[in-house]
């Protein structure tokens, strides 16, 4: 488990079954780095740059996502719950086995468009001023959302 302020994970390339608590990772770096069933609670990644990094099998929760880069990141069976989700261009990550599932989150002012989102889960979630111009949303979930 890794908790708080520590700084000295970035060193490494690859995680697995690490759970990240209330990290403050605003304004970092964590480009091209792995991680596999990992747990990020309460961490803020708030203007972080997270381009061609994996997510495998990961969950976030109650984690703040605010412009967040996110260029070619791969995310692979990858939750988001009760997550705060905003001015994050989607549309530039990898889709390469894109799974996403969304609970009971935030996301506003999100592009979207043009992304392979079937069967995709925004359940109970605020989605507003959100771009999904030519997405594939068949069989997408988005009941108990306000859209």
């Amino acid at each position: 488990m890794i908790k708080g302020n520590s700084k000295d994970f970035l060193k490494n390339d690859s995680f697995e079954n690490e759970d990240f608590i209330s990290l403050n990772l605003s304004d970092r770096k964590l480009i091209s780095k792995s991680f596999y069933q990992c747990q990020f609670k309460s961490c803020d990644f708030t203007g972080s740059n997270l381009s061609d990094t994996l997510f495998s099998d990961c969950l976030f929760e109650s984690a703040n996502f605010s412009l967040t880069q996110i260029h070619q990141t791969k995310f692979q069976a990858v939750n988001f719950r009760d997550c705060k989700i905003s001015g994050i261009n989607f549309s530039e990550v990898n889709t390469l086995l894109l799974t996403i599932r969304f609970e009971d989150c935030l996301i506003s002012d999100c592009n979207f468009t043009a992304l392979p989102l079937l069967e995709t889960e925004f359940r109970n979630c605020r989605i507003h001023n959100c771009d999904f111009y030519q997405a594939n949303l068949s069989g997408a979930d988005f009941s108990g959302s306000d859209l």
